[in-house]
């Protein structure tokens, strides 16, 4: 699948907010500043419009997918949540996350979508929702159920 297909899908699906994307933003860690919401100051943008606004080029150009270069955590978290990556790897991810933040004082601070980039934390984070594995997939694959079905199958990375 392309960008542009896996943009078409996400269109058609509800917002969802329970997501630990979502729940992410709500408590404070991830991302609060800086690219997609310097561009959307005046709305609260769901981790849907987030993705939706950051692969609109992409979709334009219909090239294929490049998640494992993303530094933002809560829109890893979210295409790991709706492609069907198993709850304990994303809780597992979540919770990397929320230990990284709490332990150097981040949590509620302004933080760009870079700010975990190159850290060891942020490999492991990535390891646990199995962004690379998930790449390959969605590239490989013809239709969304096929995503899902396969991404079902993962089996978590690292210690959880």
């Amino acid at each position: 699948m392309t960008n542009g297909e896996i943009c078409k899908i996400i269109e058609q699906l509800d917002e969802v907010e329970d997501l630990f994307s979502e729940k992410c933003v709500k408590e404070g860690y991830g991302q609060n500043c800086g690219g997609y919401l310097e561009q959307n100051k005046e709305e609260k943008i769901s981790q849907k419009q987030h993705f939706l606004l950051y692969y609109n080029d992409a979709k334009k150009d219909n090239k294929l997918p490049t998640y494992g270069y993303l530094r933002c955590p809560q829109l890893l978290l979210y295409i790991a949540e709706i492609a069907g990556i198993s709850s304990e790897c994303v809780e597992a991810a979540y919770n990397t996350l929320k230990t990284y933040e709490d332990k150097n004082n981040l949590r509620d601070t302004n933080k760009n979508g870079d700010y975990m980039w190159g850290t060891k934390e942020f490999k492991i984070f990535k390891q646990k929702l199995c962004i690379g594995q998930l790449v390959k997939i969605m590239e490989a694959a013809e239709t969304w159920t096929d995503v899902q079905n396969k991404a079902k199958t993962i089996k978590c990375q690292g210690n959880i």
